[in-house]
This record gives C-alpha cells, structure tokens and sequence, in this order.
C-alpha cells in the first residue's frame, strides 16, 4: 500500500503539471521536455517552501514529506534538461521570404492573430509599436537576464536591428520583415554581427545556432488581415544543437509569450 507521505510527491506533480498545462495552452505549444522542466521546478519550490511551512492544500503535510517533494522536483527538472537531443530537422513552408534565409531548422515556433485593417495600416502598426506597447515585455526580459532591465520606449524593430540591437535586417517586402543573428545564447554571449542575409545563410562555423524571426502581414477576408511571426533555429552543428536545445526548454515559454504579447501590442495599437 502506498503511504500518504510517499504519495505526496505524486500529488504535487500531478497538481503542478495540470496547472502548467492549463496555463501552457494559453499561449504555447505543448513541449514535453520543457514542460517537465517547469512542472519539475514547480514541484522543487512547492517542497523548498513547504520545508518552511508545509502547504497542505496540495497534499504537503510534514518536513518530511516537503524533502521527498523537493527531490522528486529536482529529479524531474534535471531529466527533462537531461533528455536526448534529436537531430532531425524542418522544412519550412509558406512564408517565402524567411524561407529564403532560413528554410530549414532544429527548432521553431510560430504565432498568428487576425486583426482589423488594411495591409498597409497593420504595417504600419507593427513598425511603430514599442517597447512599452508590449505589457509585461520588460518584467520578462528583467526575468532572463537576471537583473532589472530598463527598455526603452522605442519601435521595436528599429531598435532590436539597430547599431545595438543584437539583430541584422535580412529581407524586407511589403508584407515580411526578416531579422536573424548568429550567436550561443546558452552562454549568454552577445551575438556576432552578420553584413547581410547571403552571409547568414553561408555561415557555418561550428558551434553556433543561427536565429532568424519575421514579422508577416496578409490580407484575409474583407477589411482584415493576418498578422504572424515566426521564429527559427538552427544550429552548425550537433554540440551546438544539444547546447541551444536544452537552454530553449528553459527559455522557450517565456519567447512563445514575449511573441504572443507582442501580437497583442499590434492590436492594441491598431484599437487606438
């Protein structure tokens, strides 16, 4: 038979995981490495504060049970960080000019809202929205870096492929605006400056990830246009790509909200 301390474990992932999940779904796509990061960590704080003051409403009764909670956490975490890395690859499709810079990749991930407007008044919006436009932008960004950052209220995508910025304009029409760098940002190390998209697509140095994003802007029905973004990954070579892999598991739902915020901004000033 099973004893309530020895179950406690069970209960508090079981609690963490559905509430990660429910809150997950909102605005990511399911993950399993990533998500078992999370409901691991979870899991580690709900025992570290229970070794303090026990948390019966999840089933945490005793110091002891709080450990078990703690360590249970701690394995599930180090496991997901610990999971295979895959080298397969995508094929990108349908966004014709970041499939140009980047057609195939390790890692991906993709946004999309339909907003009220003509093509060229939800470009224009995407182009001056700011950092301040985007709720919650600063908060996160303060969060990754681990220190208080402080954003400015300037346009976006001038800004982050500005001098300083840390990304290069790689293609540019009417309706898309691509953006890439080439870096290890597992090692927090500011990315390399790239010249021009011929230069990002030829690089191959091992040990990097090339980064590309877009922002697209179509026409749908009447009066209403599409407005997605979409990020890629890919690394030179397979240390790399375990290197980028695992720090994305960590990073990976924070940038799904960043981007989904950002869409939000889009909107908003659009609504204004």
């Amino acid at each position: 038979m099973i004893s309530r301390r020895s179950g406690a474990p069970a209960l508090v992932v079981a609690v963490a995981g559905a509430v990660l999940l429910w809150i997950w779904s909102r605005f990511a796509e399911f993950w399993v490495p990533s998500v078992l990061f999370y409901a691991g960590l979870v899991t580690f704080l709900v025992g570290l504060v229970s070794v303090l003051v026990p948390l019966r409403f999840v089933g945490v009764r005793t110091r002891g049970e709080a450990v078990l909670v703690a360590l249970a956490g701690a394995a599930i975490g180090a496991g997901a960080l610990l999971w295979p890395v895959t080298a397969g690859s995508q094929l990108g499709g349908g966004t014709a000019e970041l499939d140009r810079v980047l057609p195939e990749f390790d890692r991906g991930e993709r946004h999309e809202i339909r907003v009220k407007g003509s093509v060229d008044q939800v470009s224009h919006a995407v182009e001056e929205v700011t950092f301040s436009d985007i709720r919650g932008f600063q908060t996160l960004m303060s969060l990754r870096a681990r220190r208080r950052v402080t954003l400015p209220p300037r346009q976006v995508l001038a800004t982050m492929t500005g001098p300083r910025g840390g990304f290069t304009q790689l293609a540019r029409t009417n309706v898309e605006f691509v953006a890439g760098n080439i870096g290890r940002p597992w090692a927090d190390a500011r990315p390399m400056a790239v010249k021009n998209a011929e230069e990002f697509r030829s690089f191959a140095v091992p040990g990097y990830a090339k980064i590309a994003f877009n922002m697209r802007v179509e026409a749908a029905e009447p009066g209403w246009c599409k407005v997605s973004t979409e990020t890629r990954i890919r690394a030179t070579d397979q240390a790399a790509r375990s290197a980028f892999t695992r720090y994305w598991r960590v990073v990976y739902p924070g940038s799904a909200l960043m981007r989904v915020m950002w869409l939000d901004a889009v909107e908003r000033r659009l609504r204004s």
